[in-house]
């Protein structure tokens, strides 16, 4: 398998640290991406970069094409993102919306008989339709509540694994600088995203997601799963399974940031 160029993802970086991000940037960081992950050649073909999303989204990725769309004008306008930041932000929506095209095949490794917890999650954030059979999935940002698409483990895993994916790339880097330091606080909010303090314990965004749907069968041979095996700590965040609270303070310890007491 070839390794990804990271370096040459770094050189990128350090080019765009006094200047604004522009479709060459996308494209470069996209075919250096994509070049390191041939297992997604089948799900994952082009991107393509427009001004402005319809819906305010900075990216989408379209199932049916395997490309990915990046909104340039949407990052660069981004007013609660500080200008040096808008890079790392971009690499960090380009990675995510690749996620997506990784989700989309393990749903179909699932529909191909390879059913571990992952696709078993993930099949619950695609839908097909019966007259078209073209598949699509149920959870973009404006299609539906809030608090679904927060917990969606479509979106959660890519959030998670995007993050990830700059926090070990920018490993060798100056881990006290603001720009390391934004990207671990963005890991691990990424890995908190959707758990809620109801004040004692905290729920698990997966659960809420299933239960959210009235998915009840799917909720509780999830959560008789979960119970019966010990799945790690990384894997129960990544797939929004039960975490206690000393968990989070373990995981704050990995992300190398320090949080308040809940």
């Amino acid at each position: 398998m070839p390794k990804m160029n990271e370096k040459g993802l770094r050189q990128l970086l350090k080019e765009y640290e006094n200047k604004d991000v522009d479709q060459d940037f996308i494209y470069d960081s996209f075919d250096v991406i994509k070049s390191g992950l041939p297992e997604l050649e089948g799900v994952l073909k082009d991107v393509f970069v427009m001004g402005n999303g319809k819906r305010h989204e900075l990216g989408s990725y379209d199932l049916e094409t395997g490309n990915v769309v990046i909104y340039l004008d949407e990052i660069l306008n981004s007013a609660d993102v500080p200008d040096f930041f808008k890079p790392v932000l971009t690499l960090e929506t380009i990675r995510h919306e690749i996620e997506h095209s990784r989700n989309y095949s393990t749903y179909l490794s699932y529909l191909n008989g390879k059913h571990n917890i992952e696709a078993c999650i993930l099949t619950n954030c695609f839908e097909v339709n019966e007259e078209t059979g073209k598949v699509y999935s149920n959870d973009s940002v404006f299609g539906t509540d809030h608090v679904r698409y927060i917990c969606s483990p479509d979106e959660r895993i890519s959030d998670i694994r995007a993050w990830n994916f700059l926090f070990k790339l920018m490993r060798y880097e100056n881990i006290d600088d603001v720009m390391s330091q934004m990207i671990r606080f963005s890991l691990f909010n990424a890995n908190l995203r959707g758990y809620k303090d109801n004040g004692c314990y905290l729920d698990p965004p997966t659960y809420n997601y299933l239960l959210n749907k009235q998915m009840y069968i799917d909720f509780f041979t999830l959560k008789q799963y979960a119970d019966k095996n010990k799945i790690p700590l990384d894997k129960r965040f990544l797939l929004g399974l039960p975490i206690r609270y000393g968990e989070v303070f373990e995981k704050a310890g990995k992300c190398r940031v320090k949080v308040p007491e809940l």
